[in-house]
């Protein structure tokens, strides 16, 4: 399910569904034992961040989006990629 929402999301360009998708997957192959598979998920999701981000003007909202536990946590698994 998380890869066809995936599908949808990224044929949609809804970046804010995509990145937490991603996300999951990432959880749920790293859960598997595939880490690699699941790293690779977890720099996609924070590829998404970053270009969400960059999208936020002002720099104390920029730093809340990104200090917020959900993208911290992924912007920590992806190892800062």
């Amino acid at each position: 399910h998380y890869r066809r929402g995936i599908s949808e999301a990224g044929r949609m360009e809804i970046k804010g569904a995509l990145w937490p998708l991603r996300a999951g997957l990432g959880d749920v192959l790293t859960a598997l034992g595939e880490r690699e598979a699941g790293k690779k998920e977890y720099e996609r999701a924070a590829g998404v961040v970053r270009e969400l981000a960059a999208t936020i003007p002002g720099a104390e909202e920029r730093a809340a989006y990104l200090g917020s536990a959900a993208v911290a946590s992924v912007l920590g698994l992806a190892g800062g990629a």
